[in-house]
């Protein structure tokens, strides 16, 4: 990711069904060594366009809506994996995606 975009990312924030996996945001959190936040409502992307089709009708207020009040409690996964641990397991998951370059064949 750090290499598409340019530069070392500090911090992930995460939505969608999948996002609704503990574990799976601790082990991404853990790989990347950056803390993963996600919103208490996952599906907060489809939240965000009806909010923002509202405000172009005028239906909802844009202040208001990006008010303190309008934050939603989060959840914050922090990296706890030591870095050998990370480097091995990253290795393995290099070794395997080399070797399903074969299954193509």
């Amino acid at each position: 990711m750090a290499e598409d975009f340019g530069e070392k990312l500090t911090a992930l924030r995460v939505d969608g069904g999948a996002s609704a996996n503990d574990f799976m945001l601790q082990f991404q959190s853990d790989i990347l060594n950056i803390p993963i936040t996600r919103p208490a409502n996952v599906e907060s992307t489809s939240i965000g366009a009806a909010l923002a089709a509202g405000v172009h009708l005028g239906l909802f207020d844009k202040a208001a809506i990006f008010s303190a009040d309008f934050k939603q409690e989060e959840t914050v996964f922090e990296p706890s994996m030591a870095d050998d641990v990370r480097r091995a397991k990253y290795d393995k998951w290099l070794d395997a995606i080399t070797r399903s370059f074969a299954w193509a064949d």
